[in-house]
C-alpha cells in the first residue's frame, strides 16, 4: 500500500508556465530511481543516457548522475564488505540528503566531504532517496551484517515520521514518485486529523491529488490567463479554488500514530547487536531552523531519551532554492564541517560533543 497524504504536487507543465488538468493515463513513471529486490528505490546510473530533456525536478543533477558509481547492491559507495583492520568504518543511512541530492557535482555531498577530510576511514553511503524511517530500517537490518561498522551515523530529516501501522510489502514500499506529470510526495509535515490515507497505487493518489488541487487549463479571460502562466499564482489559485473532492477508490484510511520511535528503538537493538555505536544527526527543514522549534518535534519523533545531535549554525543560505528543498554546495560543506568536528570529538576524545541535544 502507498502512502499519500494530500501534499505536494509539482506540475511538469510548470515549465511552461501554466497549469494544466493533465489526465490520470497520461502518467507514467520515471526511471530515475528503480526499486531493488526490497522496493527500495536506488539510483539507475542509465537514465540520462540519451535523454536531452528531464524532469525539471533533477535538471540540477543532470551532470552530477553522469557516470554514477554505484556498487553491486545500487549504492553510491564501495561494495559492502566485512573489514577487518583496524580502519574506521562508518556506515550512512538517510533519505536523499544523505545520497547527496543538490551537490553539483554530486561528489560534493556530505558524505563525500566528510570521506575526503578523514582518508584513514571507510565510509559507506547508504542514503535512499524518499525514504523514510521505515526505509532506514530495512537498509539496516538488511546491510549492516555485511559490513559491521564501528558507527553507524542515522541522518533523520523532519519529514521522516511513520504515521500509522506501515506494513513493508517490497513491490509497494515507495512513497515517492517521479511521474510525466511532477513529483507526488506524502505529507511534507504531519498536518492535522487523527488519520492516513493509504492508496493502493501511484494513479489513485495522484487522482486524488489532482482532484484538490489541480485547476482546467484557463484561456477564457485576462485575469484567467495570466493566473495560469504564473507558477505562484496558479497555484494559489488552485488551493482557493480547488475542485470538489471526488469519491477515490482503492484508498484505506487507517488511524494516525506514531510509530517512528519503535522503529527507531530497533534501529538502535540492531547496533547494539552488530556492536555498532550509534550516530543521530538531525536535519531540519528550511522551513523552520530555530533549535528550540525542532528539538521538541525530533524528540517526539524519535523519543525524548534519544541523544540527537543539531547542527548549530544551519541557516537557510545552506539550502537551495524552491523548488530545491536539499542543501546547496554550502550546506553539504557546512555540515560535512559539524560532522566532521562532532565525530573527532566523539571518537578521539578530545573535547565534548559541542552539538548534541541536552538529554
Amino acid at each position: 500500500m502507498l502512502h499519500f497524504e494530500p501534499g505536494i504536487f509539482l506540475s511538469l507543465e510548470q515549465q511552461k508556465k501554466s497549469w494544466v488538468d493533465l489526465k490520470c493515463d497520461s502518467i507514467y513513471m520515471e526511471d530515475i530511481f528503480i526499486p531493488d529486490s526490497l522496493g527500495l528505490p536506488i539510483a539507475n546510473p542509465h537514465y540520462f543516457e540519451n535523454k536531452k530533456e528531464v524532469s525539471f525536478i533533477y535538471e540540477r543533477v543532470r551532470d552530477s548522475f553522469e557516470g554514477l558509481q554505484l556498487n553491486s547492491n545500487g549504492f553510491r559507495c564501495p561494495e559492502f564488505k566485512i573489514d577487518t583492520s583496524t580502519t574506521k568504518s562508518f556506515f550512512f543511512v538517510g533519505d536523499s540528503f544523505t545520497f547527496g541530492f543538490d551537490a553539483i557535482p554530486l561528489n560534493q555531498s556530505f558524505v563525500d566531504l566528510f570521506q575526503l577530510q578523514h582518508p584513514e576511514y571507510l565510509v559507506y553511503n547508504a542514503g535512499v532517496p524518499g525514504i523514510d524511517l521505515l526505509g532506514c530500517k530495512i537498509v539496516i537490518e538488511n546491510y549492516i551484517q555485511k559490513v559491521h561498522p564501528d558507527y553507524l551515523v542515522l541522518c533523520v530529516y523532519v519529514n521522516d515520521w511513520v504515521n500509522y501501522d506501515k506494513k513493508n510489502k517490497p513491490n509497494d514500499y515507495n512513497y515517492m514518485f517521479p511521474t510525466s506529470c511532477g513529483l507526488l510526495l506524502n505529507d511534507y509535515e504531519r498536518k492535522s486529523g487523527d488519520s492516513v490515507e493509504v492508496y493502493l497505487n501511484f494513479r489513485s493518489a495522484y487522482a486524488n491529488i489532482q482532484n484538490k488541487f489541480s485547476v482546467k487549463y484557463m484561456n477564457d479571460g485576462a485575469i484567467k490567463f495570466l493566473l495560469s502562466h504564473s507558477v505562484l499564482a496558479s497555484l494559489l489559485y488552485a488551493y482557493c479554488k480547488a475542485l470538489p473532492k471526488m469519491i477515490v477508490k482503492d484508498v484505506t484510511v487507517y488511524k494516525k500514530e506514531n510509530k517512528t520511535s519503535a522503529i527507531y528503538r530497533d534501529i538502535y537493538k540492531m547496533c547494539n547487536k552488530n556492536n555498532t555505536k550509534l550516530i543521530t544527526l538531525l536535519i531540519p527543514s528550511r522551513k523552520n531552523l530555530k533549535k528550540e522549534h525542532n528539538i521538541p518535534l525530533f524528540s517526539e519523533m524519535l523519543g525524548d531519551s534519544v541523544t540527537m545531535y543539531w547542527p548549530y549554525g544551519i541557516a537557510a543560505n545552506h539550502y537551495g532554492k524552491f523548488p530545491h528543498v536539499h542543501f546547496n554546495n554550502e550546506g553539504h560543506k557546512f555540515y560535512a564541517e559539524f560532522l566532521a568536528k562532532l565525530t573527532d570529538s566523539l571518537i578521539l576524545k578530545c573535547s565534548e560533543p559541542p552539538m548534541s541535544n541536552p538529554h
